[in-house]
């Protein structure tokens, strides 16, 4: 640690210091055994965290530092996969209090570090079981968010809990590099279960990642888009549907009210400028989540049986509102983005065969339904 404040751009030669020190530390953490305290025993033992105290800052020191300069110097995968692990091994002995900002940012390192190994490893398959990679992804992600409960908490007015969103967005990430698979989405919605058992009913019903953000958050449109999504895949579209609408009301809502404020308050500001201000989801991520809301509408609709209107149950009312979710992401749509353009326009395509089928024009667009949903 002296060697990096005296020669402060020699990154090279600290880490090379740091690495030849952190040999040790595999030694150390491997003859400590992982206590628990135990109050209710006659005669508790102290936690291998409170016994050895003292050595865990130095060596929670010395292995921050040398991931933080391993990744702004760009070190070889294979070495800093290693410190990945090393500082998780000595972590599953510390309390989630410890150092929390030091973890919290590991952590974030080390899940975007393995996204960006998956998608380099990733290869055509048809195989949908999980990768061998998601269980170690999983209980980073327990650790962590064991340490964002207790040290974040439900933001004040006008705050926005960051971190939490932060985390919601690497869970689906991860999610999204193991396939995407609607059948594995649960553990993104539930997170709180070992990685090597298989959740039970009661388990699925206990403290869900998605619900649990909400309770540090407060009114998180980034945590309702991924709601909807994960729920829907996961096979529960009245909740997809409601966290739906929720986002729709709360983007919708703080887009109008940033807007007015440019025009009266702050004239020439570049949207990027208002949504960063205002915490508006920005125009990209509000096309691609009312295209994906209404085409998922659309499903819903053709799923329901009956055709003739007025029929109570026959989907009708889901088209319609699958068309106003394709109004208003005209509204913010840049035409200039071909891709979300053509997405745009092939939504309204599949929902106006969905309205000429459910208004009983059978006629139209049976085929196109059948091919695009």
């Amino acid at each position: 640690m002296s060697y990096e404040k005296l020669y402060p751009s020699d990154l090279q030669g600290s880490l090379d210091i740091y690495l030849s020190a952190s040999i040790l530390v595999d030694t150390i953490e491997s003859g400590i055994p992982r206590t628990a305290p135990t109050a209710s025993a006659p005669n508790p033992q102290p936690s291998s965290y409170t016994q050895y105290l003292e050595l865990w800052r130095w060596v929670e020191q010395l292995l921050w530092r040398t991931v933080v300069i391993a990744v702004r110097i760009s070190t070889d995968e294979l070495t800093l996969s290693a410190l990945f692990r090393q500082y998780f091994a000595c972590s599953s002995h510390w309390i989630p209090s410890f150092r929390p900002q030091h973890r919290s940012t590991v952590s974030t390192l080390f899940l975007h570090f393995i996204i960006s190994q998956a998608y380099a490893t990733k290869s055509p398959s048809s195989d949908t079981s999980p990768p061998s990679w998601l269980p170690e992804a999983r209980s980073v992600i327990q650790e962590y968010r064991s340490v964002l409960n207790v040290s974040t908490k439900f933001p004040r007015a006008g705050e926005r809990n960051v971190l939490v969103e932060e985390f919601v967005d690497l869970c689906v990430a991860i999610w999204e590099a193991s396939g995407a698979v609607g059948e594995h989405a649960g553990w993104v919605i539930d997170v709180r279960f070992s990685v090597r058992a298989s959740p039970t009913n009661s388990e699925l019903q206990a403290t869900q990642t998605l619900w649990w953000a909400t309770r540090l958050t407060f009114n998180s449109h980034r945590v309702f888009r991924h709601m909807s999504r994960l729920f829907y895949v996961s096979g529960d579209s009245n909740l997809a549907i409601r966290t739906l609408r929720l986002y729709v009301q709360v983007v919708g809502k703080a887009w109008e009210t940033a807007r007015a404020g440019t025009v009266q308050e702050r004239e020439g500001a570049s949207p990027s400028s208002v949504e960063s201000a205002h915490g508006v989801d920005t125009d990209r991520n509000w096309v691609q989540t009312l295209v994906h809301g209404a085409r998922m509408l659309c499903r819903v609709a053709c799923s329901k049986s009956g055709t003739a209107l007025g029929t109570t149950g026959n989907g009708l009312d889901e088209a319609k509102e699958a068309g106003m979710l394709i109004e208003k992401a005209k509204i913010r749509l840049d035409k200039g983005h071909a891709e979300l353009v053509g997405s745009v326009y092939l939504a309204e395509g599949i929902w106006h065969s969905v309205m000429a089928h459910k208004g009983g024009l059978v006629g139209v667009g049976r085929m196109i339904l059948t091919h695009h949903l």
